[in-house]
């Protein structure tokens, strides 16, 4: 199985240690492809090039556009050249609907979107945003991974409906810390 893992920068953060973690751990046989849509951000990347180093990872790509529809065909033609079975979407922006929207234009149906943070703000023109995104991405299939009972309480009170969540709770390396 090929699977696709997208960071957008590689901030010393939750979502990037949690994509290190599964790339790092992935089962032997399948193979791992990683896409970063903001190349600016370095803190880690060369955790990730080691990864890439050892076979962990079989490609590492930056887009490096905040073009909407280069973003769309960026993701099209790397997931048809790659034969992509399944998408993993760390973190959850607006860029991120155009990387859903490629990946199922390239005919892929599982994309898994992970949800770390609650939904916490007061700005209506932002909520709405926020709803406007994610009603797409309902639209779209996308599987939604909130990490805790409260993120995705956190969308309910905010009235955006996720239409296929699962918790899956984060793990901690204890020995690590």
């Amino acid at each position: 199985m090929n699977i696709l893992h997208v960071l957008d920068g590689y901030h010393i953060g939750g979502v990037e240690t949690q994509a290190y973690e599964i790339i790092k751990n992935y089962p032997e046989g399948n193979k791992s492809f990683l896409i970063n849509t903001y190349s600016k951000i370095k803190d880690i990347q060369n955790r990730f090039l080691e990864l890439e180093k050892i076979n962990k990872i079989e490609n590492i790509k930056d887009i490096n556009t905040k073009i909407s529809l280069l973003i769309i065909l960026e993701i099209f033609l790397f997931v048809k050249k790659n034969k992509i079975d399944n998408i993993i979407i760390y973190p959850s922006n607006k860029k991120m609907l155009y990387v859903a929207f490629g990946a199922k234009l390239a005919g892929i149906n599982k994309i898994f979107m992970s949800l770390q943070n609650t939904l916490y703000e007061k700005n209506n023109l932002t909520i709405l945003k926020i709803k406007i995104i994610f009603f797409i991405l309902n639209k779209l299939g996308v599987f939604f991974v909130p990490s805790s009972r409260a993120i995705a309480n956190s969308f309910s009170k905010s009235k955006i409906k996720l239409n296929k969540f699962k918790i899956i709770y984060n793990s901690c390396d204890f020995n690590y810390i």
